[in-house]
């Protein structure tokens, strides 16, 4: 019955550790969470509309969180000071990144965008010094036209920007893509095929949509390095255009 969580209803709550908002609920209040520390998991519901300002500002035990479809707006500095978050995907029904959004996240690496994102505002990602890959479901083009404040962004426009639409495009026809009936390394998604939904799979293991098994871990790992990241990806793509014969 419960329909909003109110301005401050659980702020300075240090011993919250899980939260389930429920489907009822459309709205997160100012401040909701602030400064509930060791608050590690929240679940929201698709019946959540609106996360208000500062709503879960100074979580800091909080790795990661999926926002849902259902969200169209993301308030100023709502997830501020989160400084464990690892990566964050902005959903489709989102069109607009408001002022401190997720400033001083200081281990936020990845981020996600889908191409309705039309803009960034100021300070949205302030200070996130680790952020090294945006993925973002549109063209180059398309990127190039959102509008992103000049101030306290440099952290997301220095970033490697992947647009997925862009490799989409570059995706081989049948007779082009190259078959491995033999060769493993590459083949991610078990296809008998090197090709560009080997490197998507890759990328989405990289922002937390996708759990690779530990099989598919081994075969991702074209670089050898011992890790999954977008070094990976990049070297299958260059595989399938034919800049690289083999991993």
């Amino acid at each position: 019955s419960v329909i909003f969580i109110a301005d401050s209803a659980f702020s300075f709550c240090e011993n919250l550790q899980s939260i389930q908002i429920p489907d009822s609920v459309t709205y997160i209040g100012k401040s909701a969470f602030y400064n509930c520390i060791n608050l590690a998991n929240i679940e929201i519901s698709n019946s959540v509309v609106s996360i208000e300002d500062n709503a879960f500002s100074f979580c800091e035990n909080l790795e990661n969180i999926e926002i849902p479809n259902s969200v169209i707006f993301i308030a100023d500095s709502a997830f501020s000071f989160c400084e464990n978050l690892q990566s964050i995907q902005i959903p489709d029904s989102v069109t607009s990144i408001k002022e401190g959004a997720f400033a001083y996240c200081n281990n936020l690496a990845n981020v996600e965008f889908s191409n309705s994102v039309v803009s960034i505002d100021s300070g949205a990602f302030r200070d996130c010094y680790k952020l090294s890959d945006v993925y973002y479901h549109g063209t180059q083009e398309q990127w190039n036209k959102i509008s992103i404040s000049n101030y306290g962004n440099d952290c997301l426009t220095s970033a490697n920007i992947h647009c997925i639409d862009d490799i989409a495009d570059n995706n081989p026809t049948d007779d082009q893509t190259t078959d491995i009936e033999e060769v493993v390394v590459g083949d991610v998604n078990g296809d008998n095929k090197i090709n560009t939904l080997d490197a998507l799979c890759i990328l989405k293991q990289v922002v937390g949509l996708k759990d690779l098994t530990p099989e598919q871990q081994k075969i991702a790992d074209t670089n050898k390095d011992g890790e999954i990241n977008s070094s990976d990806a990049l070297q299958i793509l260059k595989f399938v255009v034919g800049i690289i014969q083999e991993f």
